[in-house]
């Protein structure tokens, strides 16, 4: 089943609460780092989850977590990349930030059987959308820090996050401190490819329109100028195009049963890149 990122951010948290959260970051990236050590030595997989229970202080799920993080990596691996390692090497960053740095990700598989999610799962109350994540050590158990997901994932794929599907959560710390990056992985069921009600054909060069497409071949012609995708992102330009494919000025209705492309029996749309 294809499985789909929902982004997310940290939007509130009680500095105490946060304080805790720096704690789990910590003990998540040392446990991540130990279980990668272990396993070059050979350790078998349940031998390492135990010591990481016991020598990190993380529950059961967190050490699986943080072993499936790095079961897949290769020897002599870096953990917060070869450009940070540079950069506490050239001092250009103090010893205190390179270990921040290198302990910014946090992971908790999704679980079915544990209302999607065991160690960060989400909750909605008061009208607002809340991460209850474990935390170690004594005292209260959980923080709850608010978070925000865009309206348009709440709306098609919110019903994932109701606690009946499993969900991965990652909390990524921002290099420069200044918040939290959530990632939430979702599995979804593959939607059908929706039925084309048209071709698009497109021009680089206006003044070879007749050979590409050919003048009766075409039901209508939209012009994009050249320096909107010039250096614009792939999808910024994907949706310039299907915007001038989809505006009906451009294709006028009563040519939709008139023209049509030999090929694929559908009304062309010549668009052109000037």
């Amino acid at each position: 089943m294809p499985k789909l990122t929902i982004p997310a951010t940290i939007v509130r948290i009680d500095p105490r609460d946060e304080a805790r959260l720096k704690e789990l970051h910590h003990r998540f990236g040392s446990a991540r780092r130990r279980a990668y050590a272990l396993k070059q030595r050979g350790v078998p997989e349940a031998e390492i989850e135990r010591t990481l229970q016991e020598q990190i202080g993380i529950n059961s799920r967190y050490a699986k977590d943080a072993y499936i993080s790095i079961k897949d990596l290769p020897p002599h691996a870096t953990f917060g990349g070869l450009e940070l390692q540079r950069l506490r090497e050239q001092e250009k960053i103090s010893r205190g930030e390179y270990h921040k740095r290198r302990n910014s990700l946090i992971i908790s598989r999704g679980d079915r059987t544990k209302k999607g999610n065991l160690n960060a799962r989400i909750i909605k109350e008061n009208g607002k959308i809340v991460l209850r994540i474990n935390v170690p050590g004594a005292g209260r158990r959980w923080i709850y820090p608010e978070i925000f997901i865009p309206k348009k994932y709440l709306q098609r794929y919110g019903h994932l996050l109701d606690g009946e599907h499993p969900y991965t959560v990652m909390i990524k710390r921002r290099d420069d401190g200044r918040g939290h990056d959530v990632r939430i992985v979702v599995e979804v069921s593959e939607e059908s490819e929706p039925e084309p009600r048209r071709v698009m054909v497109l021009d680089m060069n206006g003044a070879h329109r007749l050979r590409s497409c050919g003048a009766r071949a075409c039901a209508g012609m939209a012009r994009i100028n050249c320096h909107e995708v010039q250096h614009a992102p792939t999808n910024k330009t994907n949706n310039l195009l299907h915007a001038a494919a989809n505006d009906p000025q451009h294709l006028p209705a009563q040519s939709e049963g008139r023209v049509r492309q030999a090929r694929h029996g559908l009304p062309c749309l010549h668009v052109e890149i000037c």
